[in-house]
């Protein structure tokens, strides 16, 4: 079941399906202290076997 509100300018969803990997991929591992360098397709993996994302 997938979670979705509006407040504001903020839409904050828990539906995998509108969460920008490219985003998500670029700022990982370009600002990102922690996963500076990470692999795209790791970061898809996780993203799968995660039982909670969100995403504003």
């Amino acid at each position: 079941m997938n979670v979705e509100k509006q407040e504001g300018n903020f839409y904050i969803t828990t539906d995998k399906a509108h969460l920008n990997i490219d985003i998500i991929h670029q700022f990982s591992s370009e600002q990102s202290y922690r996963a500076r360098g990470i692999d795209q397709e790791l970061i898809e993996e996780t993203l799968r076997n995660s039982q909670l994302c969100y995403g504003v």
